[in-house]
């Protein structure tokens, strides 16, 4: 199954239609109300689940299903041009991960450049001005300082704490390391633009903002489509969709942009992406675009994996994708199996009572 983060930073999408009947309009209200009360809860407990999971700190080659060491993947990382982390964007052990991942390849002499989706392209040189800044030597207090301005700088000053800390904790490290940081996604207006008028409707000047993209791949398509009317809770006409896939496309497609030109300018060095897994499944999305732009770039997939209690087994969690009689293959190439965050709060819950409601009333 596809994992899209419709109810972490994929909730914008349910904030952007305007143009409907009353009665559609009220429906994406509801949408609204749900999303945002879902991206606000999504571990309100502290206690996590399945840490003692069999699998939990296990890592897997997924062709074969080989299990390997840390010291194994951090070499075959060390050979890589690119190295994508896929999370799931509210699991605290994700973010751990990454970091610790990073300091371990500077500890092998590695100088990854380090790009993140939940950052814009456009607020690359928020993050660059934050790594140069004057004073950034001179004490917590400065470094505290710099951080509150970046935060602000980001947009991120109404965003939790603990949100805001997983990132930065990265960051800083980066900053103090003196390691390459960049924005690789559209910024969230360009996101919603898209998502509400699609990309033949964008104005010229936000065209040049957003890159189009000439992927083409029918049944990929029919699986997106899929994954997005999940997401939504079962709900999806096909103009709607059409332009979610729209800004999914100009979303990889720069991503994988960024990436490329990152990676061009530290010659002889990695990327680390970090990003949510949805971007990297089955080698598609920002993965594929990426090897479209630098056919000759060498990529390593590690997905950071949330253990299930009833899935004890590593291939249950690498059931390979065919659509009409294409195969897409394993959905990564190394999986990291971790523990779970608490249960989310489902959104759709909510949304068919509220559903439900509204047809009633019609």
């Amino acid at each position: 199954m596809m994992v899209f983060y419709p109810l972490s930073k994929g909730c914008v999408s349910m904030l952007t239609m305007n143009n409907y009947s009353n009665g559609l309009r009220s429906v994406f209200f509801l949408f609204s109300l749900i999303g945002v009360t879902a991206c606000s809860s999504l571990h309100k407990q502290p206690t996590v689940k399945h840490p003692d999971h069999p699998l939990a700190g296990k890592i897997y080659k997924a062709e074969g299903v080989v299990r390997v060491s840390l010291t194994e993947l951090l070499d075959t990382m060390s050979k890589s041009d690119v190295i994508y982390l896929g999370e799931n964007h509210d699991n605290t052990y994700h973010h751990k991960i990454q970091l610790d991942v990073i300091k371990a390849l500077v500890e092998k002499g590695v100088r990854p450049a380090i790009g993140f989706e939940f950052f814009s392209r456009h607020q690359t040189s928020h993050l660059i001005n934050h790594q140069n800044a004057k004073g950034s030597d001179h004490g917590s207090h400065a470094k505290g300082e710099a951080g509150k301005l970046l935060r602000l700088q980001l947009g991120w000053e109404s965003n939790r704490d603990q949100d805001w800390q997983r990132l930065y904790s990265i960051l800083q490290y980066a900053r103090e390391n003196k390691l390459p940081v960049f924005g690789a996604d559209l910024s969230a207006g360009m996101r919603k633009q898209i998502s509400r008028v699609g990309y033949s409707g964008l104005s010229p000047v936000e065209k040049l903002l957003a890159p189009a993209s000439d992927f083409k791949d029918e049944n990929y398509r029919e699986f997106m489509h899929k994954s997005f009317v999940r997401s939504h809770c079962g709900w999806g006409d096909d103009a709607y969709l059409a332009r979610l896939y729209d800004a999914w496309l100009s979303r990889n497609e720069a991503m994988a942009q960024s990436i490329v030109a990152t990676h061009e300018g530290v010659p002889g060095q990695p990327v680390v992406m970090i990003l949510g897994g949805g971007h990297t499944q089955f080698n598609m999305a920002v993965y594929e675009r990426v090897e479209h732009l630098q056919a000759d770039i060498r990529q390593i997939n590690i997905r950071l994996q949330e253990v299930v209690a009833e899935s004890i087994e590593p291939d249950e969690y690498l059931q390979s994708l065919e659509i009409n009689n294409q195969n897409y293959g394993l959905p990564y190439e190394y999986v990291w199996y971790t523990p779970s965050m608490p249960d989310r709060i489902d959104p759709c819950l909510e949304f068919n009572k509220q559903k439900e409601k509204l047809h009633k009333k019609e």
